[in-house]
């Protein structure tokens, strides 16, 4: 009898570390997961290599009256543009001149991560 109440205490003793062992393991923290993706960094932002001027409305030259053109370019990888259009305009008359311009200037390539990319930028134009 003796050695049934030296089992069950030692059966009772090992119900409290087995226990604490499982509580043990959901208390350490889990592997570190790997790195995310490094994010791409811009190396080097186009330059103006051509700029061509816009023709200034001859009406809102004799006013006197000035305005600017805010216009999105498409650049491609060998820097030329691609794409243009009129993000903000402070008068309508000054657009069409705005974009013509755009579309013919010449760019240095962007380079992302030091390899030549297309990008989206935006001009302001001021007449």
């Amino acid at each position: 009898m003796r050695c049934a109440s030296a089992l069950a205490a030692l059966s009772l003793s090992l119900v409290p570390l087995g226990a604490g062992a499982a509580i043990e393991a959901q208390n350490v923290p889990p592997e570190p997961a790997s790195e995310p993706p490094r994010a791409p960094v811009l190396t080097r932002a186009p330059e103006l290599l051509l700029f061509v001027a816009a023709a200034y409305p001859e009406d809102l030259l004799v006013l006197g009256r000035g305005g600017e053109v805010t216009l999105g370019l498409d650049i491609d990888a060998q820097g030329a543009v691609t794409a243009v259009d009129v993000v903000a305009s402070t008068d309508a008359a000054f657009t069409a001149p705005a974009v013509a311009a755009g579309g013919q200037f010449q760019c240095s390539p962007a380079e992302v991560d030091g390899v030549p990319t297309a990008i989206r930028i935006e001009y302001r134009y001021v007449f």
